[in-house]
């Protein structure tokens, strides 16, 4: 998904809202501008070689 779209999902977050994506690689410069936005990201592996990045609204 390219980052402008995710950027989209991520503004609409409220609250305890998290957006849940499901990677094949570490998003290591989405998860940066994330956080320049303020959002907060977590990193967990996922099954096989897969990751879950979960976007938390920007505080």
């Amino acid at each position: 998904m390219p980052l402008n779209d995710v950027m989209a999902h991520a503004r609409q977050l409220e609250g305890k809202d998290l957006l849940c994506l499901t990677v094949s690689f570490k998003p290591t410069p989405m998860i940066e501008a994330l956080g320049e936005q303020g959002f907060r990201t977590f990193l967990r592996s996922g099954s096989g070689e897969k990751f879950e990045l979960l976007i938390a609204a920007a505080v």
